[in-house]
């Protein structure tokens, strides 16, 4: 049976807070004996919309499983 990781909201802005608290989560996962087979990432996943907040997300959601992402309001797609 396939296993899906669900996070939502992440909020990356630049800060320690969000980045800390989406690390601890990630730490979590690859941790699990038996690894999801994806991550879904739906929500805010930058507070501002910054393009240096997706970078920070690219480097915080740096798993050995596929990331899907859904992102919120707070996004800016072309960023």
């Amino acid at each position: 049976m396939p296993v899906l990781a669900h996070i939502g909201n992440l909020g990356l802005d630049g800060t320690p807070g969000p980045a800390g608290r989406v690390g601890r989560v990630v730490d979590y996962l690859r941790l699990l004996p038996r690894r999801p087979n994806a991550l879904l990432v739906s929500g805010d996943i930058t507070a501002h919309g910054d393009p240096a907040a997706y970078e920070e997300a690219a480097a915080v959601l740096d798993v050995p499983f596929p990331v899907l992402s859904c992102p919120g309001n707070h996004d800016v797609r072309d960023a």
